[in-house]
């Protein structure tokens, strides 16, 4: 199914969502949005919803908690509240990795993502997100290239909420009675 455009809302989360997608975003694009079910995601899915036709999900499952199969569950919830397609793909993560256990499960995750057919993979990263990402390269010496953190683009992923502030997206899930998963550590 295609992208149909909707008319956006003007809060700082439709706003970013839309002027992301005018700019990268054709009618006929796939778009798959990366969904954890915690608030960044959610919010993200509803934006998204709110504005454009034909976005599905997925939820990758680390089974690195008890709660993995409830996070599931509400993920395929919130999707069906939405009218949203939800995929779940199982990984394993190689917990003994050199890199930590949150690096390994980065990769599990892009290695989902690879596998989907989709134009573009939308993921929840916000302004936080982006200036942790700077300061944890600069520490590990990335230089000033390597600080540049993450882009709003980079291949066909894309992060349409790296100028919204966290305050932002609590107060449009609140404005829109959004439920999101709070154990979910990797949002």
């Amino acid at each position: 199914m295609g992208v149909s455009r909707k008319s956006p809302s003007n809060d700082p989360v439709s706003a970013a969502v839309g002027d992301c997608f005018r700019r990268h975003v054709h009618c006929a694009d796939r778009i798959v949005l990366g969904f954890s079910g915690g608030i960044d995601s959610v919010v993200l899915l509803h934006a998204i919803r709110a504005c454009y036709d034909g976005v599905s999900a997925l939820h990758v499952h680390h089974g690195l908690s008890p709660a993995a199969d409830r996070w599931v569950e509400f993920c395929r919830h919130q999707c069906a509240v939405l009218d949203v397609p939800l995929a779940v793909e199982y990984v394993t993560v190689d917990r003994a990795s050199a890199d930590g256990l949150e690096a390994a499960a980065r990769r599990a995750r892009h290695q989902a993502y690879d596998r989907i057919a989709a134009d573009w993979i939308a993921l929840a990263h916000h302004q936080s997100d982006r200036a942790e990402t700077m300061l944890f390269n600069l520490l590990r010496g990335a230089g000033v290239r390597g600080a540049g953190a993450m882009g709003q683009r980079n291949g066909r992923l894309l992060r349409p909420m790296l100028r919204v502030a966290r305050s932002e997206i609590l107060s449009y899930a609140r404005e829109h009675g959004l439920e999101w998963d709070e154990r979910y550590i990797w949002d």
